[in-house]
């Protein structure tokens, strides 16, 4: 009975230790992601748009809707993704990295899968959703969606390719 007492919490304790101490298992190094972007709604806030003159606000309504009409754009970036990186959250903008209003915070994480939350604080408010499978260590799939202040949405699914160790003479684009 004591024994039980004592070993029940251990045993129930072990697979939480073993979850918490998951991390997406892909390669570190210098990967290539293409990104296929579709935005959909008004980016800009609407406290901005109202302080800009009547001309202005037109010419920018004018180009966000030409560019709408391109959707969806495919880029392709290489970045170089560390195991500080897989801590913190992987394949995330290059941005939200940099942006000290921004906190990511990982929602889900095993060796396959890994879900992050960035909320974004300041003049560029917004919250993103991200999503990260493995399709194996020197593969991944996944998706963004950033919600704007106003309503506005930038849709991102995205694959990733590992192209090696090493990341030397490469700069994040």
């Amino acid at each position: 009975m004591r024994i039980s007492r004592v070993l029940g919490p251990v045993l129930i304790a072990l697979p939480l230790a073993a979850l918490a101490g998951d991390s997406l298992d892909v390669k570190l190094g210098l990967w290539e992601v293409a990104f296929s972007t579709d935005v959909r709604g008004s980016l800009i806030p609407p406290s901005v748009l109202d302080k800009m003159p009547p001309a202005q606000r037109a010419k920018l309504q004018a180009d966000l809707q030409k560019r709408a009409a391109m959707q969806p754009m495919t880029r392709i970036h290489k970045s170089c993704v560390s195991a500080e990186d897989i801590k913190k959250g992987a394949f995330r903008a290059s941005d939200d990295k940099e942006d000290r209003h921004c906190k990511t915070t990982i929602t889900a994480q095993t060796y396959t899968l890994q879900e992050a939350t960035v909320a974004c604080t300041g003049a560029e408010s917004r919250t993103s959703h991200m999503r990260v499978e493995m399709q194996g260590r020197d593969h991944v799939k996944g998706s963004i969606e950033n919600v704007v202040e106003g309503g506005g949405k930038v849709m991102v699914q995205f694959t990733g390719k590992w192209l090696s160790e090493s990341c030397a003479g490469h700069d994040d684009e």
